[in-house]
């Protein structure tokens, strides 16, 4: 652990999640849609590939992973695949999608009716309404 007093490496750099989270989205997606049974399109997994070779060469287990998934080396197993995979699911869901926008329900009778009945108290069993007057 680093404290204060030592100074901070020159060679460290600082990088972006947002493409990395992005690209990593889009392989998870794919691959909950393989498990599911759905056979998403194999050239939409080419596109996600695509994505995840146009990032820069990462450090650490993040760079390891995706290595993982993009290698095509016949010592790779399916199991090291699937444990890149479900790593990378860490990272895609570090910044989620922006959320999509609410949609506002339509103003009409439904809803003035609903206000019509929020509106009117129940009377209780044997008390009776006070007279206004």
């Amino acid at each position: 652990m680093q404290t204060p007093s030592q100074p901070i490496p020159r060679e460290a750099a600082v990088i972006d999640l947002g493409p990395i989270s992005a690209a990593c989205r889009g392989l998870v997606s794919w691959y909950d849609r393989h498990l599911e049974g759905d056979e998403p399109p194999v050239a939409e997994l080419d596109v996600v590939v695509n994505d995840l070779r146009a990032l820069p060469s990462l450090p650490g287990r993040i760079g390891q992973d995706i290595d993982t998934v993009l290698s095509r080396r016949p010592d790779r197993r399916a199991g090291d695949v699937v444990g890149a995979v479900e790593r990378l699911r860490l990272v895609a869901n570090h910044q989620p999608a922006p959320p999509q926008p609410r949609i506002q329900p339509h103003k009409g009778r439904r809803r003035r009716r609903e206000a019509a009945r929020r509106t009117s108290q129940l009377q209780l069993p044997g008390i009776e309404p006070a007279d206004e007057g």
